[in-house]
């Protein structure tokens, strides 16, 4: 059964977004057997409060086991996420500057740039099939994450087409 590690709640809540029907078929293949779907533990935290987290609490994929995070100081809960090792922080690093070149500590975006990446080694140590998002930064680099990292980017709609074909 392919494992699949999804990033695209949003999705499923706002019809307006490109991926809502591609997310919702996931679902529906998850729901039949066909995948396993499972999200990252930091999925709260992408949320707001209500109304949309009363949302999220309500959907299956979200009442189940979460895949870990990497565990980074003032990002993580760690009675949910998993602290590194030294090997897994320098790979934490390494995939930061291939995703966010010359990304800088004071940098805004630099908490959710570093909770993107604590979310990829997630993926991999827990040894899932397809990260399936629409971070256009993970897409922009998914042969370099696959041939290095050996993590597997796609959208819903090609986790779609590759859950088919490959089941």
């Amino acid at each position: 059964m392919i494992k699949l590690t999804v990033d695209f709640v949003r999705d499923l809540l706002d019809e307006a977004r490109p991926g809502y029907r591609w997310a919702w078929e996931l679902v529906h293949l998850d729901e039949t057997g066909v995948c396993e779907i499972l999200c990252v533990t930091r999925i709260t935290a992408d949320i707001p409060d209500d109304p949309l987290r009363s949302r999220v609490a309500q959907l299956e994929i979200c009442k189940r086991p979460n895949i870990p995070t990497v565990g980074q100081w003032d990002l993580s809960n760690f009675n949910t996420d998993q602290f590194a090792s030294d090997d897994q922080v320098r790979e934490c690093a390494t995939l930061l500057q291939l995703l966010f070149p010359g990304a800088a500590h004071a940098h805004p975006k630099s908490r959710n740039r570093a909770a993107d990446v604590g979310r990829l080694l997630g993926h991999k140590l827990s040894g899932r099939d397809v990260f399936v998002t629409a971070e256009k930064a993970f897409h922009a680099h998914k042969i370099e994450l696959l041939r290095d990292f050996s993590i597997r980017i796609m959208s819903a709609e090609e986790a779609v087409q590759y859950v088919n074909e490959h089941s």
